[in-house]
């Protein structure tokens, strides 16, 4: 992937290999990752829980200042979500930013997969 900024997270410790020129990187003592998984699993619950019932939801909404990762953990969660075999739909609200498709619109699509790092968002839009 080139042209944007992510940040790699493993469990277990990796070897990453980069080609090419990397503007920055660090490697950080602490991550809220156990945080983002507790929650994930939370929303998975209550995910169970709905389908049972028949009902919808849960709906989450992300907010805060800018520049926080707002739409990292978005992606994270629609992505967990994914992988445990629920589909639903992010909403990008975000006139600023357009992190979904481009920016100064608002835009939803239907997360039926995870997201890849190399394509983004540009094979999820109808």
């Amino acid at each position: 992937f080139s042209a944007t900024m992510q940040a790699v997270f493993s469990w277990s410790g990796c070897t990453l290999e980069v080609q090419g020129q990397c503007i920055h990187q660090y490697v950080a003592p602490e991550t809220p990752m156990s945080s983002y998984l507790q929650l994930h699993g939370e929303l998975d619950a209550r995910r169970s829980a709905a389908l049972s019932a028949g009902a919808e939801g849960p709906h989450v909404l992300v907010a805060g200042p800018a520049d926080t990762g707002k739409s990292s953990i978005s992606r994270l969660l629609a992505s967990y979500m994914a992988r445990s075999g629920h589909v639903g739909t992010l909403v990008d609200l975000d006139l600023e930013q357009g992190d979904l498709l481009v920016p100064g619109t608002i835009s939803a699509i239907p997360i039926v997969q995870p997201f890849e790092i190399e394509r983004g968002t540009e094979d999820l839009a109808p």
